[in-house]
């Protein structure tokens, strides 16, 4: 009979290298964040009218969770501050549904269409709302959807309506993101290849 002692009450074998380890982690979690960030943009991009917003939503939770990855190397790396915080990815404007309609009477207004599809007569039509997109961190600033507000006046019965738009970031401006983010990975050596030759949201930058 054996005089060893059984394994089955073992302890779990030791880690040697845990710094190659959480870097093997960290890896993995990158390409599986940017696998889905992928199928996400093939899906956005092939969606059908009706259900273009949705999957135009589930693009931009799939880049906000790529550079939630990333964002650890950005604060490491000195490359990293400028597409994290700086980088001006321009203005989202929204403006609310507003057209001058003329009646039959004569007489002209402005009608708002509320979400519900109510018409409503204002005063005058507000400002679109112009949102700066500075640096990827901003996606975790601004609301997803995008729902700006105004106050307006209605033009017959007096007193303020609050009126909401829900907007989106636009795909080509999510698609400046992610080449931004890869850029930032080859800049300090760590470039994710594409699986296939043909990329065109250059997602292998």
């Amino acid at each position: 009979m054996s005089e060893q002692e059984p394994e089955s009450g073992s302890k779990p074998q030791e880690i040697e290298d845990p710094e190659a380890y959480v870097n093997h982690r960290r890896l993995q979690s990158i390409f599986d964040a940017r696998t889905k960030l992928r199928n996400r943009r093939i899906t956005a991009r092939t969606a059908a009218k009706a259900q273009e917003f949705r999957a135009v939503s589930a693009y931009r939770s799939a880049v906000s969770n790529y550079v939630m990855e990333l964002e650890p190397l950005m604060e490491r790396f000195e490359a990293g501050t400028e597409p994290l915080r700086k980088k001006d990815f321009g203005d989202v404007t929204i403006e609310p549904n507003v057209r001058y309609q003329e009646f039959h009477s004569g007489s002209n207004e402005w009608m708002l269409t509320k979400s519900n599809g109510d018409k409503v007569p204002i005063e005058a039509p507000p400002e679109a709302v112009s949102l700066p997109f500075i640096g990827l961190d901003c996606l975790f600033i601004y609301d997803d959807p995008l729902t700006p507000t105004w106050e307006v006046e209605h033009s017959r019965h007096g007193g303020q309506i609050i009126h909401q738009e829900v907007g989106q970031i636009p795909f080509s401006v999510l698609d400046d993101m992610v080449i931004a983010a890869n850029q930032f990975l080859a800049e300090i050596g760590f470039e994710l290849n594409p699986q296939e030759e043909d990329d065109p949201a250059h997602l292998s930058l």
